[in-house]
Parts: structure tokens; sequence; C-alpha cells
């Protein structure tokens, strides 16, 4: 049987859990370099002011190449797996009954060739009533047996419900289309940050605060605050989850994706063998608006911690406009489960003007988050996968897979399958 650990319980273990320090000898060995002294920060963890001091920074990024050696890579790499963590936080949103589409093609044309990628469907419980969502997905409990039931170690800021706590069971489903792949449907809470929390959500009914600017034209088309912490989720909540974090790696892969045919290469055993940090499959105009104040929040971060960017000053990382497309991306678990990644990511989540006036998604954030850590020259720590995206303007042969709200009607999609 396929998918996540079958045979038995997934749970974090001292030989697949990230350190406490998350540094490798291979590629995380210097210290990050101060705007002053070009020295690691100092070691008090509270500054003058009273306020947390920024954990020392091992991250900055050394190729292989560049010769630091072969040193064990297992610190960095984990369980050798991948996870796909899926956020659902409506039933109404037009996602979650395409999802029960497109997961059939995920699950043949993905997950079981690969065979280290495993699923998790998270949904937010104050909002999501399970039962629908099961019901819309077409998914059921690969064990119907009532006296199994999730391990609360695995839940983090949740209590379930009697009526959740019974359709849960242990946690592990079944699509009916492919019987033989296990999955996790896990629920989340989605608190609001706290100075949102701390004026009881007041500042979200500020006619200012349009959270729109890109692609959505104000005020016609602005994004609902469900979809603001859909977004964010991915940018800190979600690496509080205790389940993920054995994790070598995280797919982020929305909804509206189509698999068309399976890759011809194993992504994680890739990433692992070029010792890359990031795999993209594609560069988007974000368009004016989307990250309006967040090079100047970055600024103020690294100015109030005394430390400089890796990428300070390249045009590919100060601009905010050209990013990732976040539809399809790879990424290091190890690093986002970094003290230095999570002070900084808790940081922008604080930010008061960021997500919820701004818009800031994590598509936002990713080569903004990256450049501060890696770099400078940005192919030293990405692989670029962009031959794996058909879209209406690139037909490449050999593209998996195709990206659309739609239908899988849409005459583009044909056009790539034909390819």
């Amino acid at each position: 049987m396929h998918g996540l650990y079958v045979q038995g319980e997934l749970r974090p273990s001292p030989s697949n859990t990230p350190p406490a320090s998350l540094s490798s000898p291979l590629h995380y060995d210097l210290p990050f370099p101060t705007s002053a002294s070009r020295s690691p920060l100092g070691n008090s963890s509270v500054r003058g002011d009273g306020s947390p001091r920024l954990p020392s920074w091992p991250w900055l990024y050394r190729h292989p190449e560049d010769g630091v050696g072969s040193a064990p890579r297992d610190s960095l790499y984990g369980n050798r797996r991948a996870v796909v963590p899926l956020l659902l936080t409506s039933i109404k949103y037009h996602g979650t009954s395409l999802l029960a589409t497109t997961l059939q093609g995920w699950i043949l044309k993905f997950f079981i060739p690969q065979g280290n990628i495993d699923l998790m469907i998270f949904y937010d419980h104050h909002k999501v009533p399970l039962g629908e969502l099961l019901s819309i997905l077409r998914i059921k409990r690969r064990d119907d047996s009532t006296a199994r039931s999730i391990d609360t170690k695995d839940l983090h800021n949740v209590i379930l419900s009697e009526e959740d706590g019974k359709l849960l069971g242990d946690g592990w489903f079944i699509s009916s289309y492919h019987p033989t792949f296990a999955f996790r449907v896990h629920p989340v809470s989605l608190p609001f940050p706290d100075y949102l929390a701390a004026t009881n959500l007041t500042q979200l009914q500020d006619p200012k605060w349009m959270r729109c600017g890109c692609p959505p034209v104000c005020p016609e088309k602005r994004a609902t605050v469900d979809y603001i912490q859909g977004t964010r989720w991915y940018t800190y909540d979600l690496f509080l989850e205790p389940i993920i974090r054995p994790y070598s790696f995280w797919i982020k892969l929305d909804v509206d994706i189509w698999l068309m045919r399976e890759p011809k290469f194993n992504m994680v055993e890739q990433m692992i063998e070029s010792g890359a940090i990031f795999a993209h499959t594609g560069m988007i105009y974000n368009g004016n608006g989307c990250s309006n104040e967040l090079h100047k929040a970055i600024k103020e971060y690294l100015n109030a911690n005394g430390a400089a960017a890796a990428s300070e000053g390249q045009r590919w990382w100060v601009q905010d406009d050209n990013v990732y497309y976040s539809n399809f991306v790879i990424t290091s678990m190890a690093f986002h489960l970094s003290p230095e990644h999570m002070h900084l990511a808790k940081a922008l989540n604080e930010y008061p003007t960021g997500f919820f006036k701004y818009r800031w998604t994590d598509q936002s954030l990713f080569h903004k988050v990256f450049g501060i850590f890696f770099g400078p020259a940005e192919d030293k720590f990405l692989l670029d996968w962009t031959n794996l995206r058909c879209s209406k303007k690139a037909f490449r042969k050999g593209a998996v897979f195709y990206h659309s709200k739609g239908k899988k009607k849409s005459s583009v999609l044909r056009m790539c399958t034909d390819i």
C-alpha cells in the first residue's frame, strides 16, 4: 500500500526530527554577517530593551561545488520524504470541490509514481464541517474500526468535538478511486496575528485595509479574510504542526494544478543530490500592490537585529514584483523549521499592515525570505523546473502539469496533453 507509513504510525523521533541547531557542516557552517562587524550576532537572547534577540544565523548557503566537502546530510534531509500539506478553510471555497477532481490525477500521476511524497489535507476545524468535507472529496476512512483515534500529540491548539473525533478516527483516509493510497486528514486552528486579536479584529473593518491590489481590482475583488488566512498559514503556522516535522521537504501544490503525466525524475532525490533548498516551476509578475511594504518590513527587521541579508543589493532580491509561482514548489523543511526562519516568519506575520492590508501571500514571501539567508547568486540554492509547467504562452515538450481554475475541459490543457 502506498502513502504515509501505512504499516505504522507517523511519529517524530530522534532519528528523523531536525536537531535544535539545524546547522549542517555540508552547507551551513558560515556565520551570518552583521551589517556592522560582519561577525555572528551576539549570544545574548535578550537585547538591551528587553525584547528577544534574533538567534544566531547558521544558514548562509554554500554550494557543494565551492568545495565544502562531503559531510553527512542526515541532519538536513531527515526521513528523505516530502509532504504536500493542503489547507482547506471553507466548504464554499471553489477549490474544495475542485480538489475532488484534481486529487484523482495527483494520486495516479504524482504520489504513487514518486513513491516518497505524502499527502496531508488540513482543515480549519472551526469553520469546515468534517462530514461535508469528506462527502465532497469522496473519501473515506482507511480503517472503519471505532476503537482507533487520532493521537493528541499530533494536534496543535485543537480540541476535537466528539463528532469530529468519530469521523476522523486515526486520521487515515483513502479515495474510492485509489484505495491503495493512504493519506492524512488533519484538523487545525487558524489564529489571527496577535496584533489583530488584541483589538478583537476591529482593524479588519478599516476601509483602507482593502486586501487587494494584485491581481484583484480594488474594491470590486477584495481578497476575503479566509483567503488571507489560508495563504498566510503556509508562511508560519504550518510549521507549528507536530505532524509535519519529520519530513525532509514540503511541497506547495494548489488544488487547481492539473497533472497531465508523471514527472520523469524523482523530485526528492534530485533535491538531495543537488543540495538544493528550493525548487520552483516558474516565475510570475506578481503585480504592483501585492507586496507593499514587504521590503521595508524586512529591512526594519534586519536593522533591529543588526543583520544584513545574504543577497543585499541584488536586484532579484530587492524587487518585490517578480516572484516564484507558489502553486507548485518544493522546499526544505529543516530550513523552515529552523529558529532563524521561525523568528523572521513570526515577525512578518505580526507586521501590522502586511497580510491583511496589502494582501501579502506565501507567494510574496518565498524569494524575499530566501534572499535573506542565501545568496547572493540565486541559482546557487535553487532548482529551476519551469519546463514542467505548460501554459498558454509555453507549450513545453515534457511538461507534466497545467494551472487552471476551470474544469479539465480547458482547451489549453488539451493542447498541453497532446504535446
